[in-house]
């Protein structure tokens, strides 16, 4: 019995290890671009245990939102009155750089995503957070299972 506890404690350690270890990767495709990355350092709860979202599940993802953006905004406005009417959101979403950041809650994997219209020079180095938000700086959350976005803000 204390052999299984020491080996799934060692695989959890490997796995934590693994996830931690790997480099930012840069993503481009003519509809998006970005920087994945194996975890985000703003996720302080230990139930969220970070995973690097595959190339695929980026194009899941973003076929989603591309599909959803408009539906969103239009939500979002009418819970959000303040929420100025000349943000294009939707027809100048390509032109948004992106942080992409996995975790799983719960055994359900999911991708959050944040968009940037002004991203700094240093952008694909490191993640870095902008207070605000608005036209210029959004983010949203992907259930990969389930195949939903929500926290859009």
């Amino acid at each position: 019995m204390k052999k299984k506890h020491v080996l799934l404690i060692i695989g959890l350690l490997l796995v934590a290890f693994v996830s931690n270890a790997q480099k930012p990767r840069y993503i481009k495709s003519d509809k998006y671009e970005g920087v994945v990355f194996a975890r985000n350092p703003d996720l302080p709860k230990p139930s969220k245990m970070p995973f690097m979202p595959s190339d695929n599940e980026i194009t899941t993802l973003e076929k989603k939102i591309a599909g959803s953006i408009g539906k969103l905004m239009s939500s979002y406005k009418k819970q959000h009155e303040f929420f100025k009417d000349q943000c294009d959101i939707v027809n100048n979403l390509h032109k948004y750089k992106r942080h992409y950041f996995g975790y799983r809650d719960k055994g359900n994997k999911v991708i959050t995503v944040f968009f940037f219209k002004y991203a700094p020079k240093n952008w694909k180095e490191g993640v870095f957070f902008i207070e605000g938000g608005g036209c210029a700086y959004f983010y949203i959350s992907y259930s990969i299972g389930s195949d939903t976005l929500f926290d859009f803000s």
